[in-house]
């Protein structure tokens, strides 16, 4: 079987399956594993983690470099989309430390949140 991190069917009675992967696994061995979970009708979404990592010293900086990419169920590349860049984050070693601690995750889910919700990425996924 394939080890699912989450499966569910969304309001719109769409199902989504969230499937684990690593860099040791190609496109093909992802898209294979997609098909044994999923209709004949499917988009993969993928997203390659380049850079992701959080800096704190004088000044507290959060660093990502992302690639998100929506597929049809043949593995044809319908959208890519960049998210690169690095934040500024309240905290420092010098002030609390606790503070980046706690903002550093909040940013982190914001340059998520801004890839994900993009226009572009949802009209992609209704193709």
């Amino acid at each position: 079987g394939v080890a699912l991190d989450k499966a569910f069917r969304n309001t719109d009675n769409t199902y989504v399956v969230i499937l684990k992967a690593t860099h040791l696994e190609s496109l093909e061995q992802i898209k294979q594993r997609a098909k044994e979970t999923s209709a004949q009708d499917f988009k993969i979404l993928l997203l390659i983690v380049k850079e992701w990592k959080s800096d704190t010293y004088m000044n507290s900086t959060f660093f990502y470099d992302l690639e998100l990419s929506v597929l049809d169920n043949t593995g044809k590349v319908i959208l890519k989309e960049v998210s690169k860049g690095e934040s500024p984050v309240p905290g420092s070693l010098d002030m609390n430390p606790a503070v980046a601690k706690r903002n550093v995750p909040l940013e982190a889910k914001n340059v998520l949140q801004e890839l994900l919700t993009r226009g572009t990425v949802r009209r992609a996924l209704m193709k």
